[in-house]
């Protein structure tokens, strides 16, 4: 473990303007388009509302290099975006602002989340990030694809029942139905996996899980099912994938908000619908992540007094709903998630904030360092190649066992 770090070294004071200097670390996506355009009226509403504030540079990080850089200590930013997915290991290595006299400092602020975004930026009696956005997996139609296929898009797809049928239409139209649901990773296997969410005990006991193999059997079989339709060459998150998506010759995709830019660009007929239910009416929500904003702690109480401003504004009612409504993707409040001015913004934030209703978490997030859905890759690409669902299940619980005991958890 790496001992505290603390920010900006020894010279915290203000720079040579006579205001403080501050560097924010933010996902590279978050400097362009719209998030960018929008970032940069949040940073200079924040300067004005600052006059101690010389200046606010926001420097783009991939998710690599915002790892890599946060853990070494090199050069630490005043604060920075990342996932929520190493949260425990930033508040175990970076001396991180406290935030719960921030959240205190406004009635009904801290309220406006999600409860269970609260809880995990919450611990050792401490609010140690700021709750900012979530990504759900989505379904995106190529409604050209369903409309020569003969699916009425305005059946949506329900349940997994009326997808599979709706894929076999596609896939006898001549035109690739889908993606591989077994290679490329947890992601689309895990959006299934977590429409049994109320079914599925995740936790752990002891250093081993608390999930029983036989609560991932139906899952890992309704995967099996979709990869009978499915093109192997292609996994989910591929280039090729999106490509044929947007040339009209493939039918269903699963991904994230991310995804959708690049189709607008495209100018593809699509839609978004969520990820399909195990009966109608129930969870749709997928896996979901997390991301959070971070204030690293220095030496001087004015510069920390600043960060933590700056990320009570980034947490704000108002910046999040400015966030949701210009950029479609979903944030953490709550209060935004159900404004009804949100949801009718846009098919993208409306999905969203239905599958926030119904989701599961990718894991406990600032609690727990084991990301136990990374443990179903293996497992699951074997179904393409004769594992059965039972044994994957299995499989999958082991390798869950293997990484709780890895992380002494």
């Amino acid at each position: 473990m790496l001992g505290m770090l603390t920010g900006c070294g020894t010279d915290d004071g203000p720079g040579a303007s006579g205001g403080y200097d501050l560097t924010f670390w933010v996902y590279s996506d978050f400097v362009q388009g719209e998030s960018g355009k929008l970032m940069n009226e949040l940073v200079e509403e924040f300067e004005a509302e600052h006059p101690d504030v010389g200046s606010v540079t926001l420097e783009p990080k991939n998710d690599t290099e915002l790892l890599s850089s946060l853990m070494t200590g090199v050069g630490l930013p005043d604060a920075f975006s990342a996932s929520a997915r190493d949260a425990k290991k930033y508040h175990g290595a970076i001396d991180l602002i406290d935030l719960e006299p921030t959240f205190d400092s406004e009635e009904g602020y801290a309220e406006g989340y999600y409860p269970e975004a609260l809880h995990g930026v919450t611990s050792d009696g401490g609010i140690w990030a700021v709750p900012f956005i979530s990504y759900v997996p989505l379904i995106y139609r190529n409604l050209t694809v369903l409309e020569d296929a003969g699916v009425d898009p305005a059946d949506g797809i329900p349940t997994y029942d009326a997808f599979l049928d709706q894929l076999r239409q596609v896939d006898d139209s001549g035109v690739a139905a889908t993606h591989s649901w077994t290679a490329g990773g947890y992601f689309a296997p895990g959006a299934v996996l977590a429409s049994d969410a109320q079914q599925i005990s995740v936790g752990s006991r002891n250093s081993t899980t608390t999930i029983q193999p036989s609560q991932l059997e139906r899952s890992f079989e309704t995967v099996t099912k979709i990869e009978q339709y499915a093109n192997s060459s292609m996994a989910y998150d591929a280039d090729v994938t999106t490509e044929a998506f947007k040339s009209d010759r493939l039918g269903y995709m699963i991904g994230g908000p991310w995804v959708e830019p690049g189709l607008q660009e495209a100018g593809v007929d699509y839609d978004i619908v969520p990820v399909p239910a195990n009966e109608a009416g129930g969870w749709t929500g997928g896996l979901q992540g997390w991301d959070y904003f971070y204030g690293v702690r220095s030496e001087d109480a004015t510069r920390n007094r600043l960060v933590a401003a700056w990320l009570k504004k980034i947490g704000s009612y108002d910046a999040q709903k400015a966030w949701t409504l210009r950029t479609s993707r979903p944030t953490l409040r709550e209060d935004v998630m159900e404004d009804p001015e949100v949801i009718a913004s846009s098919e993208m934030a409306e999905v969203s904030s239905k599958a926030l209703r119904a989701g599961m978490l990718q894991m406990d997030f600032m609690h727990s360092s084991v990301f136990w859905p990374s443990a179903m890759t293996d497992p699951v690409a074997g179904l393409g190649r004769g594992t059965t669902p039972a044994e994957a299940a299995e499989q999958t619980v082991e390798g869950i066992n293997d990484l709780y005991a890895e992380a002494g958890e």
